[in-house]
C-alpha cells in the first residue's frame, strides 16, 4: 500500500509538472508568435510609406530596395505586383515563388488588408510567418511581404523542455521524501491494524492502536481500539460462559448429548463419552455413526419430556435413564435448532433394587425354614401326643439347634447391616499385627480342625505384618474364612493360613484342599445368601452371609480380596491390605 501510494503522489506531482510545463511552452510560443506578427505588421506599414514615396521618385531598383529594408527590419522583404508576380525581394535563390497571388495573405493585401500566415518552409527546415501590406495604388507596386523564419521558436521549445526535465525531476525526488514521510503517517496505522488484526485472530486482544491524528486514520484507529475492547469482554464473557458450561457438564453424573436439526453432534459431556464409549473427535458426526440405537432414536423424537429406560450392551451393559428435549432460540420466536439428551446410569441403582428384593426373599426364606422346624416340634411337644422322653428330649434339641441357627441368621444380618450402614470413620483403627489376629485364633480355628481331621497350619511372617484396622472386625474375618475352610475339606485334607509382606502391601492367605468351587459361581460368591450348595451349606450350619461379610470388613479396611479355586482340588482366599510401618 505504501509504494502505491508513493507511486500515485509521484505519478501525480510529475504529470502535473510536465503538464504545466508544456501549457507554458504552447503560452509562450504563442506569445513569440504574437510579437513577431505585430513587429513584422508595424515594420510592413513603415516600409509601405517609405516605399511609395521612393517609388514616386522613380527609383524603382526594387531588390536594392528591398535589401535596403531588409537590412533595417532584419526581416526578408518581397516587392510584388497587382498581379502577384515578384518585383524586387531581399534574398535570391531561397524560396523562388513566383506567383504570389494564390497566398491568402497576398490576397488580403490586394484587397486593402493586413494578411498573414505561417508556413512551413523546406528551404528553411521551419515554420515562417509571413505578413502582406498593401501599397498605395499609385505605384506599380501592390503588396510587400515580409517574413520571419521562426527559429527562435524551437529556442525555446528545447530551453523549455530542458527546464521541465529538471523541473520533474527535483519535484520527482522531492514528491519521493513528501510522500515517504506522508505515506507513512498514514500506512503506519493500517500496518498496526493489520498486525493486530492477526493477533486478535490468534486470540490475543491485550494491544492497541496509537492514536496519531485527529484526521480519519485517526479517527480509524479508535474505532478499532473499541472494537478491540468490546471484542475482548466479549469474549471474555464467551470463555466465562464456556468454562462454567464445561464445569457443569463435567460435573454431572449424568450424560449429556446435543444434536443439531441435521443429527450431527454439537456437545457432548465426559459422562456420555464414558457410557458410550466416545472418543474426542465426534462433534460433528451424525449421530448414527456413533450410537446405532433404535430405541434411543426413538426416545428422541418420539417420547421427548417422558423418563425412558433404555438398556445397552456396548461398551457394557448398562441401564440408562433418559430424558430428551427439544432445544429452542428464544431470541429468534423460540425456533427450534436441535435435541438435548440426558443420561443417568441406573445399573447399580437397578441392582439394588434387584439385591434388595433378593435379600427380602432370601431372608424370609432363611426364617422361615428354622421358625417353621421350631413351630412344628413346639405344637407336637404341646399336644402332650408324646410321652417317651427320649423322643422329647430330640424334639428339644432339634429346636435348639433350630433356634441357635436362626440366632446366628440374625446376628449375621445385623453384622452385615452395621458394617453397610456404618461409616468408616466411625470405627475405632488400630495398629494390627497379623500374627497376633493369628495366635488368638489358632487354638479355637485347631481344635475345630481335630474334631473333623485336618490338618491346619498357621505360617507367620517372622517380621511381623502390621496394618491398620479394627482388631475384632480382622479376627472375625479370618475365623469366617478359616470356618469355611474347615467346613468345606473333607476328612484328611489340609488348611493353611499365612501371612506375608510384598511391596506395599500386607497379605492373608487362606487355602484348603477341599471340594472346590465352580467358575461360574466366583463372580457371586462374595453376594449375600449365595450359595453353590444349598442344601450342603445349609446342612453345615451356613447363614450365606459369612463371605459377604468378609467382604465389608476388607473394604472397610482399604483392602482388596479375591478368590482361586478349582473343582476337588480347593479353594484359597487372598486379602491384601495397606502395609503401614513396624
Amino acid at each position: 500500500m505504501k509504494k502505491k501510494l508513493m507511486l500515485c503522489f509521484c505519478v501525480v506531482i510529475v504529470l502535473g509538472a510536465i503538464i504545466t510545463g508544456f501549457l507554458s511552452i504552447n503560452r509562450a510560443k504563442d506569445s513569440y508568435l504574437k510579437d513577431s506578427e505585430d513587429k513584422l505588421i508595424s515594420n510592413g506599414r513603415l516600409i509601405s510609406g517609405s516605399l511609395a514615396e521612393e517609388l514616386k521618385l522613380q527609383k524603382y531598383n526594387y531588390d536594392d530596395t528591398a535589401k535596403y529594408f531588409s537590412g533595417i527590419v532584419n526581416a526578408k522583404v518581397t516587392i510584388i505586383d497587382k498581379y502577384g508576380r515578384v518585383l524586387g525581394k531581399s534574398e535570391t535563390g531561397i524560396d523562388n515563388i513566383y506567383d504570389y497571388s494564390e497566398l491568402e495573405e497576398v490576397n488580403e493585401a490586394f484587397k486593402g488588408n493586413t494578411g498573414k500566415s505561417i508556413r512551413y518552409s523546406s528551404d528553411y527546415k521551419t515554420k515562417i510567418i509571413y505578413v502582406a501590406v498593401p501599397l498605395k495604388k499609385d505605384v506599380s507596386a501592390a503588396a510587400l511581404v515580409l517574413s520571419l523564419p521562426l527559429y527562435d521558436t524551437n529556442k525555446i521549445e528545447y530551453s523549455f523542455i530542458g527546464d521541465i526535465l529538471i523541473s520533474a525531476l527535483i519535484l520527482f525526488i522531492l514528491s519521493l521524501i513528501i510522500s515517504f514521510l506522508f505515506t507513512r503517517n498514514i500506512t503506519k496505522p493500517v500496518k498496526e491494524m493489520t498486525f493486530l488484526s492477526k493477533l486478535i485472530a490468534e486470540g490475543k486482544l491485550n494491544r492497541e492502536i496509537s492514536v496519531y491524528s485527529d484526521d480519519e486514520i485517526g479517527n480509524l484507529a479508535e474505532a478499532f481500539n473499541n472494537m478491540t475492547k468490546k471484542l475482548r469482554v466479549t469474549i471474555d464473557d464467551l470463555y466465562d460462559k464456556k468454562n462454567k458450561l464445561e464445569a457443569i457438564l463435567k460435573s454431572m453424573q449424568g450424560g449429556v448429548i446435543a444434536i443439531d436439526n441435521n443429527e450431527r453432534i454439537m456437545l457432548v459431556n465426559p459422562e456420555a463419552m464414558n457410557i458410550f464409549g466416545f472418543d474426542e473427535n465426534v462433534l460433528g458426526k451424525h449421530l448414527l455413526e456413533v450410537i446405532r440405537n433404535v430405541e434411543f432414536e426413538d426416545i428422541l423424537y418420539k417420547h421427548q419430556d417422558e423418563n425412558r429406560e433404555l438398556r445397552i450392551n456396548y461398551p457394557k451393559d448398562m441401564i440408562l435413564r433418559v430424558k430428551a428435549a427439544p432445544i429452542t432460540d428464544m431470541e429468534n420466536g423460540n425456533r427450534k435448532i436441535g435435541i438435548v439428551a440426558i443420561m443417568l446410569d441406573i445399573t447399580e441403582l437397578k441392582q439394588l433394587e434387584q439385591m434388595k428384593t433378593e435379600f427380602v426373599a432370601n431372608v424370609s426364606h432363611e426364617l422361615k425354614t428354622p421358625l417353621t422346624s421350631i413351630k412344628g416340634f413346639a405344637e407336637t411337644l404341646k399336644s402332650g401326643a408324646i410321652n417317651d422322653n427320649k423322643t422329647r428330649d430330640k424334639f428339644l434339641d432339634i429346636i435348639n439347634v433350630e433356634a441357635d441357627r436362626l440366632t446366628r441368621l440374625i446376628n449375621d444380618i445385623l453384622t452385615l447391616s452395621e458394617l453397610e450402614g456404618r461409616k468408616k470413620r466411625w470405627m475405632v483403627f488400630e495398629k494390627i499385627d497379623m500374627n497376633d489376629v493369628m495366635d488368638e485364633i489358632e487354638d479355637m480355628m485347631g481344635s475345630l480342625a481335630k474334631l473333623k481331621k485336618i490338618d491346619i497350619k498357621f505360617i507367620r511372617d517372622k517380621d511381623g505384618s502390621y496394618v491398620s484396622g479394627n482388631y475384632d472386625r480382622i479376627k472375625q474375618m479370618l475365623i469366617n474364612l478359616t470356618d469355611n475352610a474347615i467346613k468345606y475339606t473333607p476328612e484328611g485334607g489340609s488348611v493353611t493360613v499365612k501371612t506375608y509382606k510384598k511391596d506395599d502391601k500386607v497379605y492373608v492367605e487362606v487355602s484348603d484342599t477341599g471340594i472346590g468351587i465352580a467358575k461360574e459361581h466366583l463372580p457371586r460368591l462374595f453376594e449375600r445368601f449365595y450359595r453353590v450348595d444349598k442344601g450342603r451349606s445349609r446342612a453345615l450350619g451356613g447363614t450365606g452371609l459369612g463371605l459377604a461379610i468378609v467382604k465389608h470388613i476388607v473394604s472397610t479396611m482399604n483392602g482388596n480380596i479375591k478368590v482361586e479355586s478349582e473343582l476337588g482340588k480347593g479353594t484359597t482366599f487372598t486379602a491384601s491390605f495397606p502395609k503401614i510401618s513396624d
